[in-house]
Order: C-alpha cells, then structure tokens, then sequence
C-alpha cells in the first residue's frame, strides 16, 4: 500500500513539473490589446479621418489591412515580408525607418516591430470586442444628452 501511495505522489509531482516546465504555449498576439496601442500612439495622429496621409487610414481595420496610396496591400495576413506596412516600419542597417515620419520622431522600438510581425504572421486578426471600432467619425457623430457646454465665445460686431 505504501509504494502505491508513493507511486501516485510521484506521478502527481511528474504531472505538475511536466506542466509548469514543460513546452510553453506560445502566447498569440493580440490586435486590441497589444497592436492597437502601438498604432494610436505612433501612427493614427497622421493616419486617421480627418488627416489621412498617403490616403492610408489606421482607425479602421478593414482600412488598415488594404493599404493607401501605393495600391500595395499594407497587411497580407500570415507574410509579413508581403506586407507594406511592416516594411515601412522595419529598422534598416543605421536604425532608421520610412515610418513613423516627423519632425523629432522615433522609430518604433523592435519589440514593437517584433509585436508587429508576429501579429502578421498569426494571420493579422483582428480580436476587439465588438462595438470597440471608432466611437465618432464624420459618419457617426455623437449625440448628447444635454447641450454640451460653451466656455467662449467669439463675436464681432460685423457678423
């Protein structure tokens, strides 16, 4: 009875070192929680309704995958090295990148770039909740509860 006992308590402890060291799953990369974050705080100031540079808007994520200008496809879920955007954002040999642009800006950091990638390769899925896309667009315009309040008021006499 006692080699029994021990028996189970090695396989339970076999089962336990297996799962807790044993190959990690591989974690998949979230659009909403991980890729969106990097967009709206790197690319959307130029990328958006109101100003959409290289007619490329990255507010939505239909947009997002078909691309601007270029008539290239900017994300081709699963090939990255397919993908118009993730050479644009790509360090070359001196550190530099074609995206993001600007006076004083950096560009992304290679984890994001990483991130980035290997969001692509996944298939570039797209996992927000539904209702989570633009809350107001020239489209969709918010509607108030109350007249929103006007702190100042320009006026001249001449109209």
């Amino acid at each position: 009875m006692h080699k029994v006992i021990t028996i189970h308590f090695v396989y339970q402890f076999l089962s336990i070192f297996v799962v807790a060291f044993g190959e990690e799953t591989k974690k998949v990369i979230s659009f909403d929680q991980e890729i969106k974050p990097i967009f709206r705080a790197n690319c959307n100031g130029c990328h958006q309704p109101a100003k959409q540079k290289g007619d490329y808007l990255m507010t939505e994520f239909s947009s997002l995958l078909l691309g601007g200008e270029t008539g290239k496809p900017a994300v081709v879920p699963g090939k990255p090295d397919e993908s118009y955007l993730f050479h644009q954002i790509k360090l070359d040999s001196a550190g530099n990148a074609e995206m993001p642009k600007g006076k004083n800006i950096k560009p992304l950091h290679a984890f994001e770039i990483t991130k980035i990638e290997q969001w692509i390769r996944e298939g570039a899925i797209d996992d927000s909740p539904v209702g989570a896309d633009v809350l107001y667009s020239m489209f969709q315009k918010p509607s108030y509860q109350k007249l929103p309040l006007i702190r100042t008021l320009a006026y001249s006499s001449d109209g």
